[in-house]
């Protein structure tokens, strides 16, 4: 079953940010600010996180914005 993000448990939170800090390179804060606001659906199955390609694009995209304005300020 797909649940928001803001749904999940702690530790399902935590598997989140591990994979996703992987695939990005991004800071920890910075992934924890993005899936926060963005809130995206997302299955759990076992150590797997599954999404729609469309949001794992969209995170991306708005989590090499929020390391631009960071390098910029």
């Amino acid at each position: 079953m797909f649940m928001h993000y803001d749904q999940l448990c702690t530790t399902q939170k935590a598997l989140v940010h591990r994979k996703l800090i992987a695939r990005t390179k991004a800071p920890q804060e910075v992934v924890y600010k993005v899936l926060t606001h963005i809130n995206p659906v997302l299955k759990i199955i076992d150590q797997d996180v599954l999404m729609m390609y469309y949001m794992m694009s969209k995170i991306e995209q708005r989590i090499q914005e929020e390391l631009r304005m960071t390098n910029t300020e």
